[in-house]
């Protein structure tokens, strides 16, 4: 392959193990390699010159974006590949890599990188995730990286009104996760330059969102006062600033989420339809989401069927991926099955059968031939309670046969189809069943599961003793306002007052069960 106006720029420090690898994978396709060094004491920069790239040497000052930059300056070929040092470049990916650099109406592209864990027991290859990542653009005196750790060229790209980014189709194969003990300290690392980052800026919602993610799956108490400051912050932002934040619904669904952990529905549908209100339709389905949970209807609906409705979105989509910008202004949950389903739910909760059945079709169409767990448990709940047993065993059979072909699948649908399991139980007047399966499913922390177990024991003895409804009452997540409703029946009748504001539509739910 021909040199290709590309200069591949990278940053180091003791990498001496690693360069070769990234080297290789490169071959002569490079115009140039750049390597700014920080301080290796292993002989990275001399085995860097050995292998042909130019090296310079930057202070460690614990922030990758300043050290990055340095590259960045010193890069002069037309287009830039930024890199790690244990990263490679796909050999499938040249080709593209020369079809990418021939494109002139863009200024950055986006690459994949495929992040490897731990060899698989066969010894193949574990591919933890694989993420889209802008490492492939023109090189400009205005492109460059922000932030101390998780650094990204986004912002500046955004200032300068560019937000198409298309896939370059190239991947990057990152093996610097692959060692538990380099996993640990990298993660480690990382954190520490976070905080000290979010310290600095506190106002800094890009900073809040990236530490969220970074955080231990304990760390929650950490989390929850990042996200709390992040959510009252993002109201005091100017709306020019919020439309201009590319992460900025993947953090709000996860301030809302912490909010709905805790049963907090009626403040984080209020932020969120403040929010999207302000900023439009980057913010359709992660507000739509919350809106309906807190039984908001109308404003659910709209923002819902704006989403669905929104031109790309084809009825075979199994999850939006759009290029460029919205490919990060995506909520992770988001997809036209899961928009379609709460659109059903919200239909039936209302009484209007048959425009629930409609989004139930509608769902389906869109997951195609994938299973979509969550859209058909809610098909089943709805034809059992509209006395359509026979059917809902029909459908539960079918995507229970559909799962024994994917293994993946089952174990992640496994949730959803024990509450299924047990609402058909229930149905049939198996009440040993319903309760075990309910059980399994709670103990998934499930809330349908947590729901039919609560409401099995309540048809099985109203009476139930203080203890017994406090426990049950703490099982149910209370993550709809319909689900939060059984929560606070059972917490009335041992005393515990709620902290919160209560949904509208709880309170109506609550009155007429009186």
């Amino acid at each position: 392959m021909r040199r290709l106006p590309l200069s591949v720029c990278l940053i180091t420090r003791d990498e001496a193990h690693n360069l070769p690898g990234l080297m290789a994978s490169l071959g002569s396709i490079a115009q140039e390699v750049v390597v700014v060094d920080t301080g290796s004491v292993d002989g990275t920069p001399e085995l860097a010159r050995a292998l042909g790239a130019r090296v310079l040497s930057s202070p460690w000052q614990n922030d990758f974006s300043q050290a990055r930059n340095v590259a960045l300056a010193a890069a002069t070929a037309p287009w830039i590949l930024s890199m790690d040092a244990d990263q490679k470049l796909d050999a499938a990916s040249l080709p593209m890599l020369e079809a990418a650099l021939q494109l002139q109406d863009c200024v950055a592209q986006l690459v994949t990188i495929k992040l490897l864990g731990p060899a698989n027991p066969d010894g193949g290859q574990n591919v933890v995730r694989c993420l889209p990542s802008i490492r492939l653009f023109k090189r400009d005196d205005r492109v460059r990286y922000r932030g101390r750790v998780h650094e990204d060229v986004s912002d500046s790209l955004i200032n300068m009104g560019s937000t198409h980014w298309p896939d370059s189709g190239v991947t990057l194969t990152d093996h610097g996760y692959m060692e538990e003990s380099a996993r640990r300290q990298k993660l480690a690392r990382n954190l520490a330059l976070l905080r000290q980052a979010v310290q600095e800026q506190p106002t800094a919602l890009h900073l809040a969102h990236k530490l969220v993610m970074s955080l231990p799956q304990d760390a929650v108490v950490e989390r929850g006062r990042v996200l709390q400051a992040a959510l009252s912050q993002a109201l005091c932002t100017s709306d020019a600033a919020l439309r201009e934040l590319a992460c900025l619904p993947r953090l709000l669904a996860a301030g809302l989420q912490a909010w709905v952990v805790q049963g907090r529905l009626e403040e984080a549908a209020l932020t969120a339809l403040t929010l999207w209100q302000r900023v439009g339709t980057h913010l359709d389905f992660t507000a739509g989401r919350a809106l309906a949970r807190a039984g908001m209807f109308s404003a659910a609906r709209q923002a819902l069927t704006s989403f669905v409705r929104e031109p790309g979105r084809e009825s075979n989509e199994v999850q939006t991926s759009h290029s460029g910008l919205s490919l990060f202004q995506q909520d992770e949950d988001s997809s036209v099955q899961e928009a379609c389903r709460w659109l059903a739910w919200l239909s039936d909760q209302e009484g209007k059968h048959s425009d629930a059945i409609r989004w139930i079709e509608r769902g389906k169409q869109a997951a195609g031939p994938y299973a979509h767990p969550p859209l058909n448990a809610l098909e089943i709940e709805m034809l059992i309670r509209h006395g359509n047993v026979d059917d809902a065993m029909r459908v539960f059979e079918d995507w229970s046969q559909a799962l024994n072909l994917d293994p993946d699948g089952l174990r992640l649908a496994l949730p959803e189809l024990m509450a299924s399991s047990a609402r058909l139980a229930l149905a049939c007047g198996d009440l040993i069943s319903a309760r075990e399966l309910a059980r399994q499913a709670a103990a998934a922390e499930d809330d349908a599961g947590a729901t039919l177990l609560v409401q099995i024991a309540l048809a099985e003895d109203p009476q139930l003793d203080v203890l017994t409804l406090d426990e049950l009452a703490q099982s149910i997540q209370g993550s709809r306002f319909d689900t939060l409703a059984l929560n606070l029946k059972c917490a009335a009748q041992v005393g515990r007052v709620w902290p919160y504001r209560i949904p509208a539509a709880t309170s109506r739910l609550l009155s007429y069960q009186r």
